[in-house]
């Protein structure tokens, strides 16, 4: 969901960036056809959410309840090196950690099918959401 600021300065939805209905590949997802989705642990990134981020935290713990989802990569912090201790604090390999999350697009993007991320959570603040989410 893309997020703007709404009345004192509350957030206020104004669009949405997921469709329920279909795989990250943009095929159509049938009710009847439950096979389409993976068969494993489905891959995802954060941006924004590293240490002391306690939308973060709750996002992380949201994500794992059904345990279909792990974190794999991350861009926590604008600083790099915050970002870097985030990621050393979650567990994640160092190369799937960075700086920022236009370094995390790219090198994602070119990762094969095998090891991409299925999607990417955004926990910046309000005012840094939709550029974070325009980003192709």
């Amino acid at each position: 969901t893309v997020m703007e600021s709404g009345t004192f300065g509350a957030p206020s939805v104004i669009g949405l960036t997921t469709d329920c209905n279909r795989l990250h590949d943009g095929r159509q997802l049938s009710r009847h056809r439950r096979s389409e989705v993976p068969d494993r642990k489905l891959r995802y990134g954060m941006v924004g959410g590293g240490r002391g981020a306690f939308i973060g935290a709750v996002h992380r713990v949201a994500a794992a309840m059904d345990g279909r989802a792990e974190l794999v990569a991350g861009a926590f912090a604008s600083d790099s090196a915050r970002s870097r201790d985030s990621g050393q604090d979650l567990g994640l390999l160092p190369e799937r950690v960075y700086g920022d999350f236009e370094q995390m697009a790219l090198a994602e993007r070119a990762r094969g099918p095998d090891t991409r991320l299925d999607f990417i959570v955004i926990v910046t603040p309000s005012f840094w959401s939709f550029s974070v989410s325009s980003q192709r």
